[in-house]
């Protein structure tokens, strides 16, 4: 199964819902697809990843490409309301230290 996601843009943040599974074969396209609508005016993103099923490593390696997009718009990413093993990928590939986590009632 692949991902679908939603975009809209509240003020100066950006929030994507995303549904599905990030995984290799299906990363690349969330990247360049939040890369397209980050932008100065819009530069803080919320990805609610409370209906991603499944990440493996190059899902991963797409959030720290968008860690990094955001950082260099000088904004700042929020992943609310993820599994608790996704939770736990993240805090293990240290992306934690760059990504706020958090519930989805904490925003």
């Amino acid at each position: 199964m692949s991902f679908t996601f939603h975009c809209r843009v509240i003020g100066e943040t950006l929030i994507a819902c995303i549904t599905g599974n990030l995984v290799a074969g299906n990363r690349f396209s969330l990247s360049k697809k939040l890369s397209k609508r980050i932008s100065q005016d819009n530069a803080n993103v919320i990805l609610d990843m409370s209906g991603i099923e499944h990440i493996d490593s190059m899902g991963m390696g797409d959030l720290a490409v968008i860690s990094s997009i955001v950082k260099k718009h000088c904004g700042h990413l929020t992943i609310i309301s993820p599994k608790l093993e996704v939770t736990e990928l993240i805090n293990n590939a240290l992306l934690g230290k760059h990504v706020e986590i958090k519930e989805a009632v904490d925003v």
